[in-house]
């Protein structure tokens, strides 16, 4: 079992960080928010060394794995301090990881400048995290530095560093009673893939490649989805050229009569329509009303139907001659 723990220490003007694990540290300043601690985590591992975006790092499955933690698994854990200055009006903020994955830096930001009592900023930043569907360990801590040169030293932990462990032997452990078994039914789940901390060599190697499994997956999801498409925009296109090509009308094709194939419509370069027949009927030839109306071409049922107004145009260029 492990934790994770972050910690500062106020002496004079300056803060000693102590840090190890998902916590994060944060310091407002002049109404920058920062950063101060690195997560340890394999997926902070990967957006150092560029291999995703933050942006993918938070919707990783992965993204809860630790790879230091604070606990029974080493007995000398490597945590990262360090001294920095601190000065009256900075805010800092200690919190756990049910704040920050659930939380954006601008809305923790927005918190922290909106409220001028550490305490109401504190339960202000617990409320959102609950509101955006955080689970109930969430653990915010809000210090503003005064201007008191010495202040007396104070010491609080809060989480699970507040309490001692304690263990209960079996036959400390109460029965289920049934009426309580009844209300509260066992569930058969599978543990979720929580904080933990790689205890043999080789692990993040094999997280690693896990990773690139799982991004070569993503990349042959995306090619299927672009062929798929790709296929659909086709088919379509050739699916309405074949429609278009069946159908006729009746318009002018260098003085005379004609018989066209396809629609009057035009995509850029491409045209849908072509010439499926000219005939010897002399546009000029026909009464002014007909004239006019082959200009504007006569549209046709079909090839059938097309050729019926040919003759029906013949007949009536005739009657004019």
């Amino acid at each position: 079992m492990g934790t994770t723990a972050s910690g500062i220490v106020l002496v004079g003007g300056q803060i000693v960080v102590a840090h190890i694990g998902d916590s994060r540290i944060y310091r407002l300043r002049g109404g920058t928010l920062e950063q101060i601690t690195a997560d340890h985590t394999f997926v902070q591992r990967l957006v150092d060394s560029g291999r995703i975006t933050p942006e993918e790092a938070a919707v990783h499955p992965r993204r809860s794995v630790l790879m230091r933690v604070l606990g029974d698994v080493d007995a000398a854990p490597e945590i990262d301090t360090k001294v920095l200055d601190t000065r009256p009006g900075d805010r800092w903020l200690l919190c756990s990881d049910g704040l920050s994955s659930y939380v954006s830096d601008e809305r923790i930001a927005a918190a922290l400048q909106s409220t001028t009592s550490a305490q109401a900023a504190a339960d202000r930043l617990v409320k959102d995290s609950l509101d955006h569907g955080a689970p109930d360990n969430v653990t915010v801590i809000v210090v503003d530095i005064g201007d008191s040169d010495d202040p007396a030293p104070q010491h609080l932990f809060v989480g699970s560093a507040a309490a001692p462990l304690s263990f209960e032997g079996e036959s400390a452990r109460r029965p289920i009673r049934l009426p309580t078994l009844l209300l509260h039914p066992l569930k058969a789940s599978q543990p979720e893939d929580a904080h933990f901390e790689p205890e043999r060599e080789g692990y993040l190697e094999e997280l690693i490649q896990e990773d690139r499994r799982r991004a070569m997956r993503r990349r042959i999801t995306w090619l299927v989805v672009v062929v798929l498409a790709i296929a659909v925009i086709v088919t379509t296109v050739v699916v309405g050229y074949q429609w278009t090509q069946s159908r006729y009308y009746v318009g002018v094709d260098h003085g005379r009569v004609a018989v066209f194939r396809g629609v009057q419509q035009n995509i850029g370069p491409i045209h849908l329509s072509s010439v499926y027949q000219t005939t010897t009927i002399e546009v000029a030839d026909l009464p002014a009303f007909y004239r006019e109306s082959v200009r504007n071409t006569l549209g046709a049922d079909d090839l059938r139907d097309a050729l019926a107004i040919v003759d029906r145009l013949s007949n009536q260029a005739g009657d004019q001659q």
